[in-house]
């Protein structure tokens, strides 16, 4: 990977965790699937990573981002 790749890659991440930082004080930002539920597995995994960024804990903001992305392959398939 080159440097403006890997220039291009931290640029992405860190304005993802941006938005990610905005929608935690502003609910109505986060969108709510049709029907208006949330799901609870969705909504418990982000919490824990919030609070993992919050305490500076990135080892379980790490494995929160990896338990979101099994949860979203097997809990939200398509």
């Amino acid at each position: 990977m080159s440097g403006a790749e890997r220039e291009e890659l931290r640029s992405r991440v860190a304005e993802a965790n941006a938005r990610s930082r905005r929608g935690r004080g502003h609910p109505e930002l986060v969108p709510v699937p049709p029907g208006g539920l949330r799901c609870a597995g969705c909504w418990e995994i982000k919490q824990r990573r919030y609070g993992a960024l919050e305490r500076g804990d990135q080892v379980e903001a790490v494995r929160m981002a990896e338990a979101m992305g099994f949860h979203l392959r097997y809990a939200h398939p398509g």
